[in-house]
């Protein structure tokens, strides 16, 4: 049970990385994403990503 939220928890961290991601480089979208935005979702993401991985290994 606790992999299963471990795992979910990385998947909520990672997926915005990738979707800013692909959405810096795609060149056909007009709209440029809210740099701001952009930033706090990053860090959040690897604040998600680094509190899992310091879970996993503490226990």
């Amino acid at each position: 049970m606790e992999m299963i939220l471990k795992i979910s928890y990385l998947s909520i961290g990672i997926g915005p990385l990738i979707y800013y991601f692909f959405m810096g480089k795609n060149k056909k979208t007009n709209s440029k994403p809210n740099r701001k935005m952009q930033i706090l979702l990053c860090s959040i993401s690897f604040l998600i990503i680094l509190l899992t991985i310091y879970d996993t290994f503490s226990n």
